[in-house]
């Protein structure tokens, strides 16, 4: 399902074909941890009032299942923008919703809850990663990470790959009308004919992102769509929306493992 894996009782997504062997990339599931109550149970945010043991012990079941090095990863504090950085290191590389390096082996990582997470990769040049929440997106958070991943790869868009993660879906995202008018009307009433309900328009985070990438020059068939809904897989995924606020958060992360 959803391209799943599953090893030592955790479980996350990744990326499937064509995108690039040699880089690693995906997103948490909420099962396998150690986090209680509506955090329950593989939480990975720090700022949802869990316990720092069990943030600890969470993410080293992660890294220990995926095989990766994730304690080490270049992290940002989210904002709901257009910011992007460049690192070279791991750590807090402060605030924005984009990350960029060109350094083989570094992770870099960010947490979701129906924001969407959007990968993306020139092997052995650079990857980057961003939060694309419905702001973000319409601030054009994913042009400009890919932007700056093709200015520091030196490398023209056709080259990229991305990856669009799971996220908050038509199904059950709704905007008022003055905010959903910004969006391309091709990602509007993805799933239900173009319909209004009480709750708004029904706006796909997912097209649009899908849309704005195209433009920018990425190839259509090296944009891979996960079509997974968060809102929609409560036994898989954190909902902000669903849970009206009261939940844990997924990781993503992607990392360029080198020849």
């Amino acid at each position: 399902m959803f391209g799943l894996r599953t090893r030592h009782g955790i479980s996350w997504l990744t990326p499937p074909p064509p995108w690039p062997a040699a880089v690693c990339g995906g997103v948490s599931c909420r099962r396998g941890g150690c986090s209680r109550g509506a955090l329950a149970s593989l939480n990975l945010g720090s700022r949802v009032g869990d316990a720092s043991v069990h943030l600890r012990a969470n993410l080293a079941a992660l890294c220990r299942a995926a095989g990766l090095p994730l304690e080490g990863a270049a992290r940002i504090r989210l904002e709901h923008g257009a910011r992007v950085r460049v690192v070279d290191s791991g750590g807090v590389a402060g605030t924005g919703d984009g990350l960029v390096t060109r350094r083989p082996g570094l992770p870099l990582a960010l947490t979701v809850a129906d924001c969407v997470p959007l990968l993306l990769a020139r092997p052995g040049r650079g990857v980057a990663l961003a939060h694309c929440g419905w702001r973000g997106t319409l601030a054009g958070v994913a042009e400009a990470t890919a932007a700056r991943l093709c200015r520091a790869a030196r490398v023209r868009p056709p080259e990229l790959f991305a990856w669009i993660g799971p996220g908050i879906g038509a199904c059950c995202f709704r905007l008022p009308r003055e905010s959903a008018q910004n969006f391309d009307a091709r990602a509007l009433g993805a799933t239900d004919g173009g319909t209004t309900d009480r709750r708004g328009i029904a706006v796909s985070l997912a097209d649009e992102l899908r849309l704005r990438l195209e433009t920018f020059g990425v190839s259509p068939g090296r944009v891979i769509d996960s079509r997974v809904c968060t809102g929609c897989h409560p036994e898989l995924f954190y909902s902000y929306r669903r849970d009206l606020g009261r939940c844990g958060r997924m990781l993503a992360w992607i990392l360029d493992a080198g020849p």
